[in-house]
């Protein structure tokens, strides 16, 4: 079953080495680079956790942080790179996805720690969650971010200040417009227990 060794006498060349290590050089060089780029953003990023859970700041301060941390680290990533890495390093773009998972639970846990607290409204932590999902998801799209002429750092913090203050700034909320928003709530209320 299988090859039996042949019993003779190995030679070394130097030279098909040579060859051998010129030609894989490329692939592990772009390899080992990528990893370790991804391997120190991610460990960097890692340091959102005890800040998350430090339960003796008050909660804002723990998210702007947390948000804070995030923006700078997300610094001299580009889409690019994270394309690149997504498309041809799939055992590096694995290790950012068990990020994303583990982080999407611990994220999970920390809304609803904060709509408890009644910091945040009193909304699904899934929704939230599922905002987040849905911005990283175009976070990585290089042609998303090349078509609206944007930056990753741009995007992080548009998208965090609409999220800590809301898309309509509170000089446009009228009496009228608010009570009409509530209407339509009511209304999607109504339609989803009826």
């Amino acid at each position: 079953m299988g090859r039996k060794p042949v019993d003779k006498q190995r030679v070394e060349d130097p030279d098909k080495k040579r060859a051998f290590v010129e030609e894989l050089m490329p692939i592990l060089q772009a390899n080992i680079i990528h990893a370790e780029i991804v391997s120190c953003k991610l460990e960097k990023l890692r340091a959102v956790v005890p800040i998350i859970n430090d339960t003796s700041i008050p909660y804002l301060e723990r998210y702007l942080r947390a948000v804070r941390l995030f923006i700078d680290n997300f610094h001299g990533i580009s889409t690019k790179f994270l394309s690149d890495v997504k498309e041809f390093y799939p055992a590096v773009w694995d290790q950012i996805d068990q990020f994303r998972e583990h982080m999407n639970t611990l994220v999970g846990q920390f809304y609803q720690e904060g709509i408890d607290k009644g910091v945040l409204k009193d909304v699904n932590p899934a929704v939230l969650i599922m905002s987040d999902q849905l911005f990283f998801t175009r976070l990585i799209d290089p042609d998303f971010l090349q078509n609206h002429n944007l930056t990753i750092e741009e995007v992080f913090r548009d998208y965090f200040k609409v999220k800590l203050e809301g898309a309509i700034s509170k000089d446009a909320v009228s009496e009228e417009l608010s009570q009409e928003i509530d209407n339509i709530m009511n209304n999607l209320s109504n339609e989803k227990a009826g």
